[in-house]
C-alpha cells in the first residue's frame, strides 16, 4: 500500500517455537478510545475487549488467553482500524476468531494464508484448512469476509 497516511508494519515473532511473519497495513488511521477502555483504536461500538469476549471464540480458545496474551500481542503489533492483516497458516482459527470480527467491524480486512502449493497441500495443512473454512462459512455475520489464499 502506498500514499499519504498509509503504513506497512512487518515483524517477525515466535509462536509455539516457530518464527512466523505477520504483516499489518492500514490507511487513514485516526486513533479513538473505545468503550471497553482499551487503546486498540477501534471505534466505540466494537473494541478489542469485545472481540476477545465475542461469540466467535470457543470456550477452549478463551482458556488459552492466559498463555497466548492476545490483547498484548495485538497491541504490540499495532492493530488499528482499517488495516489489512495477513494471518499465516491460521490453523484452527484461534487468532481468526479475534481478528475476523474486530477487523470486519472496524473497516479492516483479514487474509488467511494457508500452506498450499498450486491446489495441493501437505496432509497436516489440508486437515487444518478442512476444519477452518467451514467455521468461517458457518458464521459470516461474525467473521465478515475473510479471504483465504495459498501461501
Amino acid at each position: 500500500m502506498s500514499g499519504p497516511g498509509c503504513e506497512l508494519t512487518r515483524r517477525r515473532w515466535l509462536a509455539g517455537g516457530v518464527a512466523a511473519p505477520l504483516a499489518l497495513a492500514g490507511c487513514g488511521y485516526h486513533p479513538r478510545r473505545n468503550r471497553s477502555g482499551d487503546h486498540s483504536g477501534g471505534p466505540a461500538s466494537y473494541g478489542l475487549a469485545d472481540a476477545l469476549d465475542g461469540p466467535a471464540r470457543l470456550p477452549g480458545e478463551r482458556a488459552r488467553d492466559a498463555w497466548r496474551h492476545p490483547r498484548e500481542t495485538l497491541t504490540f503489533f499495532g492493530l488499528k482500524p482499517g488495516m489489512t492483516v495477513i494471518e499465516l497458516w491460521p490453523g484452527g482459527g484461534w487468532y481468526t476468531a479475534i481478528l475476523g470480527p474486530w477487523l470486519a467491524r472496524n473497516g479492516g480486512r483479514l487474509i488467511a494464508a494457508g500452506l498450499e502449493t498450486q491446489g495441493t497441500q501437505p496432509a497436516a495443512a489440508a486437515r487444518l484448512m478442512v476444519a477452518y473454512r467451514p467455521r468461517l462459512a458457518a458464521h459470516p455475520e461474525l467473521y465478515g469476509k475473510v479471504e483465504t489464499v495459498a501461501f
